[in-house]
Formats: C-alpha cells, structure tokens, sequence
C-alpha cells in the first residue's frame, strides 16, 4: 500500500467516528458530502451526513469500531476515489470481518482532503438493486 495523504483524513474520520466526535467526523467531510447509511439510501438527497452516520451507526454499527486495512487510491486533479478494507471489530455480527468500503475524496481550496462521498458498502450496493 502506497502512502496518499488522503489516508489521514480517512484515519481521522475512522478515529473520530469510533468517539463519537460528530464535530471532529463532520470536519472530515466535504460540505456537500453523501454518507449511505443504508443500501436503500443511495438516491436520498436531504439527509445530512450527521444525521446518515447516526442511522448508519444505529443498524450496522453500534457498539463497534472501524478500522480500515489495505488501501488503495486513484487520484484525477482534486478528486480521490479510495477502496478500502474496512473492519468492524467488538459486535458478534461482525466479529473481525472486512467490507470493501468506497469513497470518493475532494480536495478544497486550502488542499485538505474532505470525504465528499462516504460509501460503507463498496460494490455490494449493486447487490441491493
């Protein structure tokens, strides 16, 4: 795994989200950011992100914490797409199994990476069209 800076960003939110600092997750988010919460929200347009990883974190996730494994990342200008092995580690459902978790990255004007789509189940929403 090659070293991209939009890894910290990505580590921060992962810590953050295991703490429960919404101030610190939302700071990590673009602000026009998509979180899917739920294989059936892709298309929901009015959610905010706080309130998508308070639903999200409610059905899959609570009682739990993230940690992400092999990364890789395909950069475009300022925009990132990012795959990752993301592990659920503490609920019984779960035990240490991966996901392979997408998301897209954009760089703003200051060049901080914010994630701009949050997308916990990778490939496997097509499994839900």
């Amino acid at each position: 795994m090659q070293y991209h800076p939009v890894f910290e960003t990505l580590n921060r939110l992962h810590q953050a989200f295991n703490d429960k600092d919404y101030d610190a997750i939302m700071d990590c988010y673009h602000e026009q950011a998509k979180v899917i919460a739920t294989p059936h929200d892709v298309h929901a347009k009015d959610e905010n992100a706080h309130e998508s990883l308070t639903r999200f974190r409610k059905h899959y996730a609570e009682g739990v914490s993230v940690t992400n494994g092999d990364q890789m990342v395909v950069e475009v200008d300022d925009v990132a797409l990012v795959l990752s092995k993301l592990y659920l580690a503490g609920a019984e459902q779960f035990s240490t199994q991966s996901t392979p978790a997408m998301y897209v990255f954009k760089k703003n004007e200051a060049g901080e990476w914010r994630c701009l789509i949050d997308n916990f189940f990778g490939t496997t929403l097509l499994d839900h069209v």
